[in-house]
């Protein structure tokens, strides 16, 4: 086959799979996280978990999830269209980062290194930040 008419079908074969992809809804923009999406989504992966409260970004693209007995913490984190969940504990948490009003996770994960999560107010940033340490240090004096 002659390589220009190669090069065109090639060309017209990538561009109806954007085209499809398009067409069927692969390219739409994902929704911002809420309370209940985020509960359902975490609930899917650890259902022993019993989340009371969740901790969202402003953005709608991470939170924060506290167990009812403040014993355990977790994470849900919006990758394009897809969320990861992640338990949080000490041997995949480091100590949380605060700033001006932004709580910053780093995790030893390769999928998943870092988070930030850009809260409502600076207090709420630093009060979730001493909440997940306290767990954390519950955590590895177990």
């Amino acid at each position: 086959m002659p390589l220009p008419i190669l090069a065109l079908l090639v060309v017209a074969g990538i561009t109806a799979i954007v085209v499809i992809v398009h067409f069927t809804g692969g390219s739409a923009e994902a929704r911002p996280l809420d309370r209940e999406t985020v509960m359902a989504r975490f609930a899917e992966d650890f259902p022993h978990f019993g989340a009371c409260e969740c901790v969202l970004s402003d953005d709608g693209q991470a939170a924060v999830l506290f167990s009812r007995d403040d014993r355990e913490a977790g994470l849900v984190s919006r990758i394009g269209r897809n969320s990861l969940t992640r338990l949080l504990d000490a041997d995949l948490l480091d100590e949380p980062g605060v700033g001006e009003d932004v709580l910053e996770l780093r995790l030893h994960d390769f999928t998943l290194p870092l988070v930030k999560l850009r809260l409502a107010t600076p207090g709420e940033a630093k009060r979730v930040a001493n909440r997940l340490t306290s767990i954390l240090g519950d955590a590895s004096d177990a």
